[in-house]
């Protein structure tokens, strides 16, 4: 069987040289960004199927505002006019790290606990973004995508609900007290291969 996607992979840091921000998501002045431990990065993957493609980014920081959203699909958009980028083919996502600095934002709510915006932050999520993801467009070569699941059992603490009450109120699951919270989750790992 031929194979019927093209797929390409990029990874470019993020990390901005520190210079004290705040870190995102403490809200608390003394959480600063003083040097680095681990850098971050922009993890990117383009799937094309046909003349369709769509680009996937997973950035290590907080959460993707839509500050960092915008401005990566402009600069995408500009660098390659005809290349078919839009809002309807480019995922960018997080994998909510409070180990990064926040401050990238244009909403003054997200800001607040930063102390403000930093260009210098935001300019280096957005640049090392739209690198991943031309990277990846760049690197495109045929491939298959496989897709597995597994489950994990209630006895295996691998998270725990945050909001039990909340999760109490569905109908359609099983109520866990405080202390079993951590069987209160969907446990079923979902992995996509390429």
């Amino acid at each position: 069987m031929a194979d019927v996607f093209k797929i390409g992979l990029g990874k470019q840091s993020i990390t901005p040289p520190p210079r004290g921000e705040i870190m995102m998501g403490w809200g608390d002045s003394s959480h600063r960004a003083l040097d680095v431990g681990l850098p971050i990065h922009a993890r990117a993957m383009v799937l094309q199927v046909g003349g369709a493609k769509f680009a996937l980014a997973c950035l290590e920081i907080c959460f993707v505002t839509q500050a960092l959203r915008d401005e990566v699909l402009r600069r995408l958009v500009d660098s390659e006019p005809s290349g078919g980028w839009s809002e309807e083919n480019v995922i960018l996502c997080a994998t909510h790290t409070h180990c990064a600095p926040g401050g990238h934002t244009h909403d003054v709510l997200y800001n607040l606990p930063s102390y403000g915006f930093y260009p210098h932050v935001f300019e280096t999520y957005v640049s090392g973004t739209v690198a991943a993801i031309t990277d990846a467009a760049g690197s495109v070569r045929e491939g298959r995508v496989r897709y597995a699941e597994g489950e994990f059992g209630a006895e295996t603490n691998v998270a725990f609900n945050r909001s039990i009450q909340a999760w109490n109120q569905n109908p359609d699951v099983q109520a866990y007290s405080y202390e079993d919270r951590a069987k209160a989750l969907d446990r079923t790992m979902r992995m996509f291969r390429f």
